[in-house]
């Protein structure tokens, strides 16, 4: 899970205490702003266009403080967006000299050299902001993907959670956390998190997927396959997590033909190559399973649908050749018994297999 970056967004040119949030439910009080400053915040136009409009507003002054620092983050971020990080940098210097308090300004350079790769100089940027304002949930979600980077697991995870207490809603800092808790097997954690991003947004396939793969590391494969299936519902097409079912059946099925129950790994093997029609390892294993059941033609046919996926698959050409034979066909057995031979030579000892 890849930890996302928060955004803000400004209130221009109403007051120094104009306060922001995110931008996914930010709508700005424009009744101060002049019509320049409006264009040079409205992120719906183009870079160029913001860019020129944060020019104009400058060049008309008469701007002081936090409004003067707004309008140079404003045209930095346009500039940042056609990778102008020259010009970026400078005005986050600006913005930053025309209100040093403005912890906006700092969380905003430290978003720049963060995305740059000076993440060191960006944690001192973010160590400004909270010291200034420590009550923005994303200032603690961006210095804790610092921390992260940094290798400074139990910090991120610290930041993480007090944005969590700034604001108990905020996904993506549940998002975050629990990615560093999955990767660092702290599974109940990761789950738990995880439970409550669903709670939160039903709707979104991705924590289902996150929270079957902490599950599947748990061994619990049962729960992880109901949570693959319903961020496939959610979201048919979601490649990882139909990848991450067929694999999980698979296990599940190579457990079953351990186990001597045929029928029900054919079953999971069935259920697998409906979500991965082209996985030639499901054709195969399926293959394995129909012939302890004796069932040749059938394993005949998967082990040639594997080797039709993948040519180079010596298992399944040697699979293949036992087929055959057992179907009275050793003309044809030994042509295949050859041609897994050729792939792998470690198929001609006598105990292969």
């Amino acid at each position: 899970m890849r930890s996302r970056a928060s955004s803000l967004v400004l209130a221009l040119l109403v007051s120094s205490t104009s306060g922001f949030a995110q931008d996914f439910n930010y709508s700005p009080d424009v009744g101060g702003m002049t019509i320049g400053a409006q264009a040079c915040a409205d992120e719906r136009r183009s870079p160029d266009e913001r860019i020129r409009a944060c020019t104009i507003t400058l060049k008309d002054g008469g701007l002081r403080g936090r409004d003067l620092a707004n309008i140079y983050i404003n045209r930095a971020r346009a500039e940042r967006a056609v990778r102008a990080n020259e010009d970026a940098a400078r005005d986050l210097e600006l913005a930053i000299k025309a209100d040093e308090r403005y912890p906006v300004a700092y969380f905003e350079r430290g978003n720049f050299l963060s995305d740059n790769g000076d993440n060191r100089r960006a944690l001192e940027d973010y160590d400004r902001a909270i010291r200034l304002k420590a009550t923005y949930p994303e200032f603690f979600i961006n210095r804790g993907n610092v921390y992260k980077d940094l290798g400074h697991v139990d910090a991120a995870i610290a930041d993480y959670g007090r944005a969590i207490e700034l604001d108990p809603k905020d996904i993506a800092a549940y998002s975050n956390r629990a990615g560093l808790y999955l990767a660092e097997d702290q599974l109940d954690a990761a789950i738990a998190d995880f439970d409550k991003m669903i709670a939160l947004d039903p709707d979104k396939a991705e924590p289902y997927y996150s929270r079957g793969s902490a599950l599947l590391k748990k061994g619990d494969a049962e729960r992880a396959l109901k949570d693959f299936d319903e961020a496939l519902r959610l979201r048919p097409d979601f490649n990882a997590a139909r990848t991450a079912r067929g694999h999980t059946l698979q296990s599940r099925a190579q457990s079953l033909i351990a186990k001597g129950d045929f029928n029900e790994a054919v079953e999971a093997l069935t259920q697998a190559i409906e979500s991965e029609p082209a996985n030639a390892t499901a054709f195969s294993n399926r293959g394995v399973a129909y012939m302890s059941q004796k069932n040749y033609s059938h394993a005949l046919a998967d082990f040639t649908r594997a080797t039709e996926l993948k040519p180079d698959y010596a298992d399944a050409w040697f699979n293949r050749s036992l087929a055959h034979a057992e179907l009275g066909k050793p003309d044809l057995a030994a042509k295949d018994r050859a041609r897994a031979i050729e792939l792998d030579p470690t198929l001609a000892k006598p105990d292969a297999r």
